[in-house]
């Protein structure tokens, strides 16, 4: 009995030699964790919960007077918070200091969760698109290694072009330096988008699927972005941001800009006028200014068409 047991288990043995014992068994509480939390968004630029949404104005309430200050909710009219329910997924043998993706959607009546616009941020959004193209990209041949300039000596700096489970480094810095230069009137960023996708470009036409977020940056290249620039009171504003939020328009750029900003690129440093008017540009081309949402609507119709027209 015994040795035919034995051969059974050998000649089983090759069957499940390929078998891991973590796929066929589970560690008892071992699992995911579901997160979930209420929070307050401020900063908004005028699009946060109106009045009838009473919770957004007592959570604000009870912030302040922890912080000292008594305020009747009743009282409270502002329209740059809003009350937002957070989720998120907190994996296994999750460490102190570990990064995890979350969702916040609104919870009462705010139309767009959306900040304004900060002058800080154009800053250093300029410190971050020449870093890049002083530490990282390759001047000769194109492209962005994945290693910066200062980094120790390597016997490979590797420069990856596609996608795996995150969206390719040169793909991303593509697509994003090219935009900006879109939006700053800087050639300098576009055309080290370019000579990114010059290099990559024999590979993508075999493998596209590869190269998707190239593929995207390519498909800007070829048509660059449309960009509403609005300009005017940030409470008027906020109405045409809520309309053009509405539209589906995934390469479409809104900017947002209050009068009286200080150090804004030629492109972007529309001149102020009374209420809202709206500018309707491609690459640093602009159509004369609009100050009715619906001419904005029909402009916006035509740039849609001739985008498709020329893809």
């Amino acid at each position: 009995m015994i040795g035919l047991l034995a051969l059974l288990l050998q000649a089983l043995a090759p069957a499940t030699a390929g078998t891991r014992l973590k796929d066929l068994a589970a560690i008892e509480g071992v699992r995911e964790n579901q997160l979930v939390g209420y929070g307050i968004v401020v900063g908004l630029n005028g699009t946060g919960d109106k009045r009838q949404t009473i919770f957004s104005a007592q959570t604000l309430t009870n912030v302040l007077q922890r912080m000292g200050v008594a305020v009747n909710p009743a009282s409270i009219l502002v329209r740059n918070t809003a009350a937002v329910m957070v989720t998120a997924l907190l994996p296994p043998f999750a460490q102190p200091g570990t990064k995890i993706d979350i969702s916040v959607a609104a919870v009462g009546d705010a139309a767009n969760l959306q900040g304004g616009f900060r002058s800080e941020d154009l800053e250093f959004a300029y410190r971050v698109a020449d870093a890049l193209l002083a530490r990282f990209e390759d001047p000769r041949a194109g492209g962005f290694f994945f290693t910066a300039s200062d980094h120790e000596a390597l016997i490979h700096r590797p420069k990856p072009g596609a996608d795996n489970a995150t969206p390719s480094g040169n793909g991303v810095a593509a697509l994003v330096l090219q935009r900006f230069g879109h939006l700053v009137g800087e050639q300098r960023y576009v055309d080290a988008a370019e000579r990114t996708l010059r290099l990559f470009f024999r590979e993508m036409q075999q493998r596209a699927g590869s190269f998707s977020t190239l593929c995207l940056a390519l498909a800007e290249h070829s048509t660059p972005p449309t960009i509403v620039i609005l300009r005017g009171p940030p409470s008027g504003m906020a109405t045409w941001q809520t309309t053009l939020a509405r539209r589906f328009a995934p390469s479409m750029l809104v900017l947002g800009l209050p009068a009286g900003l200080p150090n804004l690129p030629e492109v972007m440093d529309k001149p102020g006028r009374s209420g809202v008017n709206a500018w309707v540009c491609r690459g640093v081309e602009c159509l004369p200014s609009i100050d009715d949402p619906a001419e904005l609507e029909h402009a916006l119709g035509q740039a849609a068409r001739q985008s498709f027209q020329s893809a």
